[in-house]
């Protein structure tokens, strides 16, 4: 054979390499990954005057912990953090 050819196939194969791994890498990942964040109600407008909303948004910042305050006054968290919530804010 000749360089070019080796060469070639060298190519050929660590293309196939890399796509090969790069499927094997996206359908181990964990399923939540993929999607976007669902937001949950972790603290009610009900049970929190503007005071305690205050609070638990800086406890929440302090903890790096995304959120979202909705147009009912609720202070929503993604799914995936209420643990971590749970256990520095409440």
């Amino acid at each position: 054979m000749d360089r070019k050819k080796i060469k070639k196939m060298i190519s050929v194969i660590t293309i196939t390499l890399l796509v090969s791994i790069g499927v094997l890498l996206y359908n181990f990942t964990d399923e939540e990954a993929k999607v976007p964040d669902e937001y949950v109600v972790f603290g009610s407008n009900q049970n929190l005057n503007e005071e305690l909303r205050f609070a638990l948004v800086k406890r929440l910042d302090v903890n790096n912990i995304p959120y979202e305050i909705d147009n009912e006054g609720n202070v929503k968290i993604p799914k995936n953090a209420v643990e971590k919530a749970v256990g520095c804010c409440t």
